[in-house]
């Protein structure tokens, strides 16, 4: 989860999307589908000069919870996200980014 959002702060979508299954659900506002639109997505996010930090993250089996705090187009944010996982990476996330 922390890598992940570290890839992303760096503007490396290539490297995020390693620790994203194939076929996973992101349930972010839009319902994203698969890698392509996961992708779509975060190039989105980078293109605004997101960046992130992961705080509090709690991990119960192959369930994480954590609050991701960051800044967008310069306003800040704070959002309680939650992510299924399976073999070491995300199959579903759900909660808001922005």
């Amino acid at each position: 989860i922390e890598a992940m959002y570290e890839a992303l702060t760096r503007d490396d979508i290539d490297g995020a999307m390693e620790f994203i299954a194939d076929d996973a659900l992101f349930v972010t506002g839009p319902v994203l589908r698969g890698k392509a639109e996961i992708r779509d997505f975060l190039q989105g996010l980078a293109d605004r000069d997101a960046r992130y930090e992961v705080i509090d993250l709690q991990v119960d089996g192959n369930e994480a919870t954590w609050i991701l705090r960051g800044t967008m187009d310069v306003k800040s944010f704070e959002r309680t996200i939650q992510a299924e996982t399976q073999d070491g990476v995300i199959i579903k996330l759900t909660g808001p980014w922005y």
